[in-house]
């Protein structure tokens, strides 16, 4: 929010609640209603309401529903009071919560000697023997269910019955036991015998049947050993062998032996069924089946026919031997090759032919490059196709394409040029080529559709920042890829993830997939290499242009070429008779498809000239090479485009020995508000007097003033004291170490940050500090030379003989003026002067000044000049030297990143 706005709600704030908020309001007083349902107690900026039982909510408006919990127990009915409820039970239950069970049993419904027991709404009565009923009140006659079996006769008892036998055939308490005709054993071969109603049956063991178990069956009878095995019946005892007896040989084959389950003593209870001895090659109970000897894949290249009994391999292509195993060394065998060395395939071979050779066996001379058709050294390599036609293909080198490389890939971008492709592809995207350049920062690509990324060059390093990433930042990777070499990038989007290569170094990162996702949001039908335009500027990070060239750019398969790539046709012209000899030669193989590409100021080739060899920057100035241009950094006091100037040096008490001299300087708001919390300021000073004043910084006193911010700096007995006033106190350091009034030169710098104060002599740091920090720097006002003004109450030590001078004005000297740093801005930027730019809040600095054009950075908006920023210079004449004020020389003054002091010899 502006400032001025800031102000204005905190003036609204203040007639609302009191000029100083002190007043609270009474919500309770001001709602009496506003709490429902309890009582409203104020608190400060705010309310209270404390309910009554059975009401919640911040206001208590809301009931308390106490059936929630649901209280009511065994299926009652729950209805909800105020701060209570009621059940309603079943049939059966009672109490608050219907949780007690009724005992119906408590008036002894059962008759004497039963037993009662309670139930959910009823009861059931357990009855001595002999009586039955509800409640046992009726006398059982036990004849009823006739329990006597086999016509006995029953007779009733209290509790019970008798029954009487006889004449039955039966016994027993009910006549239920039967005469046992099983006395004789009538069943043999181990038969259970069954007793029956008169009768018996026989249970056999298995393998055996009739009446009495007398017949053995014959399992052997259907044949059921296949392929000519041998049945052997398990009834049959005389096959049964001692344990350890020899082998017994009982089929026409030499391992057709005897099972071992025979070679034990002879069981009813395993005399059932049948045992099979099977032929070779075949298996199962009933040698059904057929043993597959393919089935352990005897054949090692080929395929395994199974017969019975063994198996036959048929060799694939290229072996042989019984089992396949055998790999026939064509080139061995047959020695193919003839201009080449022969490598062994499987069931094949391959010539490596020696150079100028071609075709399968390396029999046929190439003919493809005999007219050197591959320009600007690409080697070419010829070939044969279906070995009769002669053709080529050319290897290019970096920075040509074609099929005979004749097109040149090379291009020139400077500052607003581009080229903009546009490819068809639905899904993914890939983008290559090289660039090289020697600026750290810069546009590469930009690529539009669903969604967009930008490739820039940030600090010599490649940084791709996308709305398809989750990061803003996006992914870096690389280093000093500003280095005027030719440095190859890949970048390649899909589905999933995004590749990002420099060089030899790559990084891979996971795309971020929402609920609206889909693969047509990975491809970007438009590529811009170059300037972005003013539409994107606030989506890059850097400056929206690229100065430099790129090479080799492949958008999607397709290649972008500078508009004047084609060579001459003079260059690529032959003689008649070499295109009589090879017009049976065919062209190599297409080298890709050219995209269509709108180019705005594009030149082929890439032209340049190093900018820094030999140093053109004077006075030791660093020199940065920016492409087509050099950037001086000059060492202090110097400066200029190639450092030919040098801050001229202001005198102040120039020749005047009671004179003092000041110069003050307004500072722009915003300006002040760079300084609020950070600080760094520095200049040359050269004097021979032990004492004065050399610079104050602050919001300037004012009579009455408490809030007074300051930073000054003066000379005490020849050394640096350090004036600083964030707090109501001032603070005064002394600065020890060196004397500053010994006529040399000397850099003096002050450096804050937050609560941190340092300070540098002679690039030495000479004092550091932490300090109390309660206020933020006002810096309205810098006074070079001297305090502030006397009619001013000023908060740095002023000598009491001083504070009624009569001053006796003289003419100024000479001195040199401060630029207005306005911004009528060159065509094409923002800024007009080469340090204007430094002066926006907003704007980072690069390591070098900002110069004109085209490379000034562009800024949102053009700040406003520095308010008044130009120095009053003025000189008093004093009835005796006065301490307070500095006499010596002052260059080079730096406030921040803004040089105040721009005075050039």
């Amino acid at each position: 929010m502006h400032y001025s706005y800031k102000l204005l709600i905190i003036f609204i704030i203040v007639i609302i609640n009191g000029r100083l908020c002190e007043l609270d309001k009474d919500e309770c007083a001001l709602m009496p209603k506003i709490c429902n349902h309890g009582v409203c107690v104020n608190v400060p900026g705010s309310y209270q309401c404390y309910c009554k039982p059975g009401y919640t909510g911040d206001s208590c408006e809301q009931d308390i529903d106490e059936c929630l919990s649901s209280p009511c127990k065994n299926g009652g009915t729950c209805q909800n009071l105020e701060n209570n409820y009621e059940c309603t039970c079943i049939d059966g239950f009672e109490g608050k919560d219907c949780s007690i069970n009724i005992n119906e049993c408590e008036s002894n419904p059962c008759a004497a000697g039963s037993t009662c027991v309670d139930g959910i709404a009823s009861y059931s009565c357990v009855c001595q023997e002999g009586l039955t009923g509800a409640n046992c009140e009726i006398d059982i006659d036990d004849c009823e269910s006739q329990p006597c079996q086999h016509g006995g006769r029953c007779t009733d008892a209290l509790g019970g019955f008798t029954c009487s036998c006889a004449g039955t055939g039966y016994a027993g308490p009910t006549c239920e036991l039967d005469v046992d005709e099983c006395a004789s054993q009538p069943c043999r071969h181990g038969g259970t015998c069954l007793d029956e109603l008169n009768d018996y049956r026989c249970a056999c063991h298995p393998g055996y049947t009739g009446k009495n178990c007398e017949v053995d069956v014959n399992e052997c009878e259907s044949s059921p050993c296949q392929f000519g095995g041998v049945c052997l019946e398990r009834s049959n005892a005389s096959l049964y062998q001692e344990a350890g007896a020899p082998p017994l040989l009982v089929g026409p084959q030499p391992h057709m032996l005897l099972p071992a389950s025979f070679y034990q003593p002879f069981s009813l209870d395993a005399a059932s069924g049948y045992e099979c001895v099977c032929v070779a090659g075949t298996a199962g109970a009933r040698c059904e089946v057929n043993v597959d000897e393919c089935a352990s894949s005897p054949c090692r290249h080929g395929k395994c026919l199974d017969a019975v009994g063994g198996y036959t391999c048929l060799c694939a292509p290229g072996y042989e031997g019984q089992h396949c195993d055998l790999e026939i060394d064509e080139c061995q065998r047959y020695a193919p090759c003839a201009h080449g060395r022969c490598v062994d395939l499987r069931a094949a071979y391959l010539c490596v032919c020696d150079a100028g050779w071609g075709g399968r066996n390396c029999s046929v001379l190439l003919q493809g490059c005999r007219r050197q058709p591959c320009r600007h050294n690409a080697t070419c390599l010829p070939w044969l196709y279906r070995e009769t036609e002669h053709r080529f293909n050319c290897s290019c080198t970096p920075g040509h394409y074609g099929t005979t490389c004749e097109k040149i890939t090379t291009m020139s971008l400077e500052n607003s040029s581009y080229a903009e492709v546009n490819t068809s592809r639905e899904e993914g995207y890939d983008l290559s080529f090289r660039f090289k350049t020697t600026l750290g920062h810069g546009l590469l690509a930009m690529g539009r559709g669903l969604t967009y990324f930008f490739l820039e060059l940030s600090s010599g390093r490649l940084n791709l920042h996308s709305s398809l990433l989750n990061k803003w930042e996006g992914v870096f990777i690389g280093s000093n890829l500003n280095d005027s070499n030719w440095q190859k990038v890949f970048v390649t989007i899909n589905s999933s993830h995004l590749v990002l290569a420099a060089n030899e170094e790559q990084t891979i990162y996971p795309i971020s997939q929402n609920e609206a996702f889909n693969a047509s949001v990975t491809s970007f039908p438009s590529t811009r290499l170059g300037t972005a335009g003013s539409s994107y500027a606030t989506l890059t990070h850097g400056p929206n242009y690229f100065v430099g060239c790129f090479q080799d750019v492949v958008v999607n398969g397709q290649w972008v070429l500078p508009e004047d790539s084609n060579t001459t046709s003079a260059e690529a012209a032959g003689g008649e008779e070499e295109e009589e000899e090879d017009e049976e030669v065919e062209e190599g193989g297409d080298a890709g498809s050219v995209a269509a590409a709108e180019l705005h100021g594009v030149a082929a080739a890439c032209p340049r000239v190093a900018q820094c060899s030999p140093n053109p920057c004077r006075w030791g100035g660093l020199c940065e090479d920016a492409w087509s241009r050099f950037i001086c950094t000059c060492a202090r006091p110097h400066l200029g485009a190639t450092c030919q100037h040098t801050y001229a040096p202001a005198t102040f008490a120039h020749e005047a020995a009671r004179a003092r001299s000041t110069v003050r300087v307004r500072v722009a708001p915003h300006a002040r508000r760079a300084v609020l919390a950070a600080l760094h300021i520095s200049m040359f000073i050269r004097t021979r007097k032990p004492t004065g004043q050399i610079f104050y910084l602050g919001s300037g006193p004012r009579f009455g003033q408490t809030d007074e911010t300051l930073v000054g700096a003066s000379l005490n007995g020849g050394e640096l004291l350090l004036h600083l006033r964030f707090n109501q106190t001032p603070e005064n350091y002394t600065v020890g170490g060196t004397r500053l009034d010994n006529g040399y030169m000397h850099l003096i710098e002050v450096v804050r940050n937050s609560t941190l104060v340092q300070v540098k002599l002679n690039g030495t740091e000479y004092f550091r500090k932490s300090i109390s920090a309660a206020r933020q720097l006002d810096a309205q006002v810098l006074y070079l030379g001297g305090p502030p003004p006397l009619e001013e109450v000023s908060a740095l030590p002023v000598p009491a003989a001083l504070s009624s001078p009569r001053l006796l004005r003289v003419p100024p000297p000479r001195f040199p003026r401060f630029p207005r740093l306005s911004c009528p801005c060159f065509p094409g930027t923002r800024f007009s002067s080469p340090r204007s730019c430094l002066l926006h809040p907003r704007w980072s600095p690069p390591s070098t000044p900002c110069t004109p054009p085209p490379h000034c950075p562009r800024c949102p908006q053009c700040p406003p000049a520095l308010e008044s920023s130009t120095p009053e210079p003025t000189t008093q004449a004093q009835p005796h030297d006065d301490p307070d004020y500095f006499k010596g020389v002052i260059q080079d003054v730096q406030v921040s990143i803004q040089i105040v002091l721009q005075a050039v010899n």
